[in-house]
């Protein structure tokens, strides 16, 4: 009776020691690749972000590849409040500057990548969502060997009433981002996040990233087409007087996609007048 209470007592600790063991180990495991909301609330017409990091914990180097730029192998569903559902399109031919998302990280370093889902969905509806998807490729060594297997994400988010002042403090820090990210990539993160603030309150800020000098041109002038209000309109005319060729092009392309979608018949014309005048 007595060998048998010990037998017990000892698998009782051997199985308490493996836990404990099993526990600290999983506390200490550090994940390479997190994906998350930047703010799982937002104000109506604030830009859904999602923020895709990955740490190189390993000892050796590791790459990744984001596709085009840096978004492209990432796959999401959304549902919507009412129930609807939406996935990401297909990839569409991309026109203009590309960049590539192969991202390569030796032992110690990380890196963000940033990218909004107004893309691809509709976020104009009050209320909760459910954003679930992965980054389709995997992390590999530079030979080729799989480290970790695509993530999975899933998240609810909040949408609430406008809140003016939220949105401008949203732009001025995605403006200021923009302008001063260590790297190009990172820098285009934040400006096209800017461009997606579907709201007149982002004009301001677009219009600065368009005069910045720093190669923002495509995405503002996308982004003022998007606003498409007479203070838009009138930014893209003087893009369209004052600036290089390729840039002034872009304008006018914009200004004709106003043209075309707005009711507003004294837009339209003041539209049509800048461009008969460029002519």
């Amino acid at each position: 009776m007595a060998s048998a209470k010990c037998l017990v007592a000892l698998l009782l600790w051997m199985l308490s020691a493996f836990l404990t063991r099993a526990v600290s180990a999983g506390r200490g495991d550090q994940r390479l690749l997190s994906l998350s909301l930047a703010s799982e609330v937002i104000s109506l017409h604030e830009p859904v972000i999602i923020e895709a990091g990955v740490s190189n914990v390993t000892t050796g180097p590791i790459q990744v590849d984001f596709e085009d730029n840096r978004k492209g192998a990432f796959h999401f569903k959304v549902t919507r409040p009412d129930g609807r559902k939406a996935w990401t399109p297909a990839p569409e031919p991309k026109e203009g500057l590309v960049f590539s998302g192969v991202v390569a990280l030796k032992p110690g370093e990380s890196v963000v990548v940033r990218f909004t889902l107004d893309e691809w969905f509709d976020f104009s509806e009050l209320g909760d969502y459910l954003i679930e998807g992965e980054l389709g490729n995997s992390i590999k060594t530079p030979e080729g060997t799989t480290i970790e297997a695509p993530k999975r994400f899933r998240s609810t988010l909040k949408v609430v009433p406008r809140d003016a002042e939220r949105l401008r403090s949203t732009c001025a820090s995605l403006t200021s981002n923009a302008l001063n990210a260590a790297s190009r990539g990172e820098a285009a993160d934040f400006a096209e996040a800017l461009s997606r603030v579907n709201d007149p309150v982002a004009v301001p800020y677009l219009q600065q990233l368009l005069q910045s000098g720093q190669g923002f041109e495509q995405i503002a002038i996308a982004g003022l087409q998007r606003a498409g209000d007479l203070e838009a309109v009138r930014i893209l005319i003087k893009a369209a007087e004052t600036m290089g060729d390729e840039e002034a092009h872009m304008a006018r392309y914009a200004l004709r996609q106003v043209q075309a979608k707005t009711a507003d018949s004294r837009l339209k014309l003041e539209i049509e007048k800048a461009l008969n005048q460029a002519r």
